[in-house]
């Protein structure tokens, strides 16, 4: 097979001396606990980092939430209702930007769940679209506080009726 001057095959599409575009030097970095309660709140942090040399441009941020997982705001505000798309501005050599969602989990006790965020960018006055994704690992743990409540079904108005409620505190904290 022919190569070019840096010794590498050449193949149908690349021509001696021509450059291969490489993508931007970008990370994805998703921050939030490993652990989350199952039924409660749980606040991500989204930060999308450009380390290149070269602006990116066009920057969008796509979150895929597993089954379970709804959102419920974030900031900057989403393009949707659902959180899903938002828009980031142009990033210069170095610069970061970061979103910061809260979102509503629920599901067994034990289960594995995964957030994938995709950052979508133009680089180097090119019109190509690039893409860099990150997954995000966390598994649902029991909620911190657990509550009963027992009482007759039906009642009446003249009826003398006593509910009982029975409260536990999962947690290490104090509630």
């Amino acid at each position: 097979t022919e190569k070019d001057t840096s010794g590498k095959p050449l193949f149908a599409f690349r021509k001696p001396g021509e450059t291969v575009v490489k993508e931007a030097v970008v990370d994805v970095e998703i921050s939030a606990p490993e652990s989350i309660p199952s039924g409660g709140d749980t606040v991500y942090k989204i930060k999308l980092q450009n380390s290149d040399s070269q602006k990116i441009t066009q920057v969008r941020l796509e979150l895929v939430y597993p089954q379970g997982v709804s959102y419920l705001s974030g900031v900057p505000k989403g393009d949707s209702l659902s959180g899903t798309f938002f828009t980031i501005p142009d990033l210069v050599s170095g610069q970061n930007a970061v979103v910061v969602i809260r979102a509503k989990t629920s599901g067994n006790v034990g289960e594995q769940k995964q957030l994938i965020a995709r950052m979508f960018y133009h680089y180097n006055n090119l019109n190509s679209e690039f893409v860099k994704e990150k997954a995000f690992n966390f598994s649902l743990a029991a909620s911190e506080v657990s509550l009963e409540l027992t009482g007759p079904v039906d009642v009446s108005n003249s009826q003398l009726v006593q509910y009982v409620i029975k409260y536990k505190n999962n947690s290490d904290k104090e509630v």
